[in-house]
């Protein structure tokens, strides 16, 4: 099953906590699981000092004392969104995050220098596959505090337009509240964003408003 793994994934293994099973590792575990009274099992051999290194997965966070809180040591230097949001907060710059992405790639890659991560090539033309486009997500969500998808790096394809991106999501929002009311010429669907951000008084107060006038009366539609 292994046999087919390269140096470059034993490594990322390792960077995440795992240390790889010998033939006769993996055997034993195999028989104290058949034998073992717990409806799942996972075998593994974990690295203490490796998972104090990065953030950990909140599964594993009980097996390690005071773990899970530290962030990517190449992430030290880079605000959270949530403290780099808000309308007095400086705008994260591209050329910060773009060293920001090399940084965290050529950790994921294996590589020495982010020197080895040209701006403008693709990930994919570099060496990233679907597990390592999955770690550079994970390494970036948790230094910037954004919600990224898994596609991250194919939505965008070069170190440059993913900084790019995330310079834009970085920028400070204002804390104005947005009317709940309709604007002429919007659609239903041009609403719905300002309603999952609106207080839940805020939102019956809207569905009061249209319903109300859907049933031609201003009952209370809660």
């Amino acid at each position: 099953m292994t046999g087919h793994l390269t140096g470059r994934d034993i490594t990322r293994m390792r960077r995440s906590g795992m240390v790889a099973l010998t033939p006769a590792e993996g055997l034993a575990l195999l028989d104290a699981a058949l034998v073992a009274a717990e409806p799942a099992v996972v075998a593994a051999h974990l690295d203490p000092a490796a998972l104090r290194d990065t953030a950990v997965p909140a599964l594993l966070r009980g097996l390690l004392s005071g773990a899970g809180r530290a962030a990517p040591r190449a992430a030290a230097q880079y605000p959270r969104a949530a403290a780099a949001r808000g309308p007095s907060a400086p705008p994260a710059t591209r050329a910060g995050l773009l060293g920001l992405v090399r940084d965290h790639a050529a950790v994921v890659l294996g590589h020495g220098s982010a020197a080895a991560i040209p701006e403008a090539h693709g990930f994919l033309e570099i060496g990233f596959d679907s597990l390592t486009a999955v770690e550079l997500r994970n390494r970036l969500a948790t230094v910037t505090g954004l919600r990224l998808p898994a596609t991250l790096i194919f939505d965008h394809p070069t170190p440059g337009r993913l900084a790019e991106h995330l310079a834009a999501a970085l920028q400070p929002t204002s804390l104005e509240p947005a009317p709940l009311g309709p604007v002429a010429g919007e659609t239903e669907p041009a609403n719905r964003p300002v309603l999952e951000s609106a207080s839940a008084d805020e939102v019956f107060a809207f569905i009061d408003q249209h319903l109300g006038r859907a049933n031609g009366n201003g009952s209370d539609a809660r």
